[in-house]
């Protein structure tokens, strides 16, 4: 026996304006600070080096050595090689 076609219901209403109201919205939506203080970027490295950054991460968490992520090893890299200047904003 087949179904009967379903009847269109509110909900499939309501995607249209719904998907408007949200295209614009960011993930974390429109409350919040303009500018935060860090923002999450993606880059591309090769796998060996992911690899080690993982488990100089893991090394400095389980004895409690400062920068235990691999952001924090990325930022102390990017500091160390003069790239950034620490937690100052660049001037422009």
């Amino acid at each position: 026996m087949v179904n009967p076609p379903r009847k269109s219901s509110y909900a499939a209403l309501e995607v249209g304006p719904t998907t408007r109201l949200l295209v614009d919205r960011t993930y974390r939506g429109t409350e919040g600070p303009a500018e935060s203080a860090m923002r999450p970027i993606t880059i591309n490295l090769p796998t060996w080096m992911v690899h080690q950054l993982e488990e100089t991460a893991l090394q400095n968490k389980r004895s409690n050595n400062p920068n235990r992520s691999v952001s924090a090893l990325i930022r102390l890299a990017l500091i160390e090689s003069g790239v950034l200047a620490g937690n100052e904003k660049p001037e422009m």
